[in-house]
């Protein structure tokens, strides 16, 4: 099984319904940035491809 994960800065909302349709969310950071955010958390995720990360466990198939 895999899963995508996606991180975005929703802003301070309490749900969704409350966002505005021409709410524009503020960067996040560079994506070297943000591989490196993640590899701080979880250092086993690969990406030797920057586009994509892989994180295997003994669980993965």
């Amino acid at each position: 099984m895999s899963w995508d994960l996606f991180v975005q800065d929703w802003g301070d909302f309490d749900s969704l319904d409350e966002i505005a349709d021409d709410f524009e969310p503020k960067t996040i950071g560079l994506r070297s940035e943000i591989i490196d955010k993640i590899k701080t958390v979880e250092p086993t995720v690969d990406f030797s491809n920057p586009s994509w990360g892989y994180w295997r466990t003994d669980n993965s198939q």
